[in-house]
């Protein structure tokens, strides 16, 4: 059964069909843990402007951002992540780890970074923050889907057996 599965995981994925995270419309976030998906009033432009003016504020004479609160971080990286501006979102979830190495968003920032990675279909990249994740928090929702994510990430990079092996760890999870 488990060879069944990761056969048709492995059909799936062939055809172009990648898993989502993804909330229904109209759905609203929890505030009980991290969030990876974006609000629906986070894409827009309005949100996305009042982002890049808040951050350009929020920069030193050197140019680099300036420590906010974790929330904040997470909230602007989600507005960017939404809106396709993968860098500048990995700005502030690189800001949000480097900050606050013990906040609970860390695997979501982590997440969240290999997802941009991945939209961009820079699938090494990805591979490495998805792995780091689902090593670093196998507990966690974030951590297991970090997992399921490094397997596709692996197919992608044509490594469809090692993507078999990590399918059927994720399985097993």
């Amino acid at each position: 059964q488990l060879a069944a599965s990761l056969l048709v995981f492995g059909l799936i994925l062939s055809v172009g069909v990648t898993p989502s995270l993804s909330r229904p419309a109209g759905s609203r976030l929890l505030k009980s843990g991290p969030t990876l998906t974006p609000t629906p009033q986070s894409a827009n432009d309005g949100s996305l402007t009042a982002v890049r003016l808040s951050d350009r504020a929020a920069r030193g004479s050197d140019g680099k951002l300036s420590r906010l609160s974790a929330s904040e971080h997470l909230r602007r990286a989600n507005v960017y992540l939404s809106n396709r501006a993968f860098a500048e979102a990995r700005e502030h979830w690189e800001s949000l780890i480097k900050y606050y190495p013990q906040d609970p968003n860390l695997p979501a920032a982590l997440f969240g970074i290999g997802r941009s990675y991945f939209q961009e279909r820079r699938y090494d990249e990805a591979f490495s923050y998805y792995d780091q994740v689902a090593r670093k928090y196998p507990e966690t929702k974030v951590g297991r889907e970090g997992l399921n994510f490094s397997a596709v990430a692996l197919l992608r990079r044509g490594h469809p057996s090692e993507s078999v092996e990590r399918y059927g760890e994720y399985i097993e999870k």
